[in-house]
């Protein structure tokens, strides 16, 4: 609550590589205005590709399609 967070909402894809680049941009981005960390929403198996990151917590969701018929 006393901190300042890039959060990114969603990241999904194919080709894990083209993505580091992506991340390198958005960590300098995020320490040049003044962000002192940054989330990430997205699946279980990200944490394999990031393993400097920590996992906080979970997301929970529900599938409501079959109600709305």
């Amino acid at each position: 609550p006393q901190k300042k967070i890039l959060r990114l909402i969603s990241l999904a894809g194919e080709d894990f590589n083209r993505f580091k680049h992506f991340l390198d941009i958005v960590q300098s981005f995020a320490i040049k205005t003044g962000c002192s960390g940054l989330e990430l929403w997205g699946r279980k198996g990200w944490k394999k590709l990031l393993p400097d990151w920590e996992s906080n917590y979970i997301v929970y969701s529900k599938d409501l399609k079959h109600r709305m018929q």
